[in-house]
């Protein structure tokens, strides 16, 4: 499994928050998974992100707190939400499917190589539209 991290997160409130927060944030991001589920009791997240419990208690309070400063208006800017069994990133899916512009042409060449891989030529004409009407 992957995750994507932007590279905008440095220029993200998130970044502005102590080491410890951070370090907890990336750590969930890198266990959650397709759903943005990390399951995981509180000494377990403390393990994965080798913090204390103390830290981590203390990252999950700033993390599922409203942050006024989000670039994210939505859930008031949290980032983390407890569910039973762990914790949900929220927006987890919004960004994971969010593509970026090498993402984008990556993409676009993989579909355009299984478009010609099927016999149809992509510089032809499609003359099964009407011609649009010329002006005199």
């Amino acid at each position: 499994m992957f995750v994507k991290l932007f590279s905008t997160i440095t220029e993200s409130s998130l970044w502005g928050e102590t080491l410890p927060v951070r370090v907890l944030f990336v750590s969930m991001l890198a266990r959650a998974d397709k759903e943005g589920f990390i399951e995981a009791s509180l000494p377990g997240l403390s393990r994965v992100a080798n913090l204390t419990i103390e830290q981590t208690e203390s990252a999950l309070e700033i993390l599922t707190e409203p942050d006024p400063h989000s670039k994210n208006p939505l859930n008031e800017g949290r980032r983390v939400v407890q569910v039973p069994g762990g914790w949900c990133i929220l927006n987890y899916e919004f960004y994971r499917n969010m593509r970026d512009p090498d993402g984008r042409r990556e993409y676009m060449r993989e579909y355009m190589r299984r478009y010609r891989e099927n016999g149809v030529d992509v510089n032809s004409v499609n003359s099964s539209k009407p011609r649009l009407a010329q002006a005199e």
